[in-house]
C-alpha cells in the first residue's frame, strides 16, 4: 500500500525535519513525503537521508494551510495523509493508523483529540465529494479556521 504523507510547512523546518525522522523509525514508514514549502527555505542538504522519498513543491509565495491541503487533495495519490509540520509519531502510530483506517470516512489516530484531529488526517475521495475542498477564502488567512470549517460542512452532510 502507498502511504503519502503531504505536510505544508511555512518556517518549522526543524519540526519537519523531526516528523520525518519520527515516521521513518516507524515500522511502517511512508512511501513518500509531499511538502508544501510555503516558507521557500527547505534545505535538501538537511534532508539529505531522505530525500530520495521527497517531493517539494514551492509555490512561489505562501498559499497557506487551505490551498497547500487543496493541492494535495489535487496532486496526490492515494493513500494521502495530511499532517502538519510538528506532528511526531511513535513507531506504532502509522501501522496502527493504517490498519484502522476506515478508507471511506474522515480518519485520524486514536491517540489524538478531536480538537487537534485536523493535525494528521486521511480524507477519503468519498468525503471529498460531499464536503468540497478546504475553504481558502476565510479570513485571517494562512492557518485559521479552514479545519473548523471542513468539521462543521462534514457533520452537515
Amino acid at each position: 500500500m502507498l502511504v503519502n504523507i503531504c505536510i505544508p510547512v511555512l518556517k518549522n523546518y526543524d519540526g519537519l525535519l523531526e516528523m520525518v525522522r519520527s515516521f521513518e523509525n516507524g515500522i511502517l514508514k511512508p512511501s513518500r513525503y509531499y511538502i508544501m514549502d510555503n516558507g521557500m527555505n527547505f534545505n535538501k542538504d538537511v534532508f539529505q537521508e531522505f530525500i530520495n522519498k521527497i517531493t517539494v513543491v514551492r509555490p512561489g509565495e505562501n498559499v497557506g494551510v487551505a490551498r497547500s491541503w487543496n493541492w494535495f487533495i489535487d496532486n496526490v495519490p492515494q493513500t494521502r495523509i495530511i499532517a502538519n509540520d510538528d506532528f511526531i509519531i511513535s513507531e506504532n502510530c502509522l501501522r496502527d493508523f493504517i490498519d484502522n483506517l476506515i478508507v471511506d470516512k474522515f480518519c485520524y489516530p486514536d491517540s489524538t483529540e478531536q480538537v487537534n484531529s485536523f493535525s494528521f488526517f486521511y480524507l477519503p475521495e468519498n468525503v471529498i465529494e460531499k464536503v468540497g475542498i478546504f475553504d481558502y477564502t476565510l479570513s485571517p488567512n494562512y492557518g485559521y479556521f479552514e479545519d473548523n470549517d471542513y468539521h462543521h460542512r462534514m457533520l452537515l452532510v
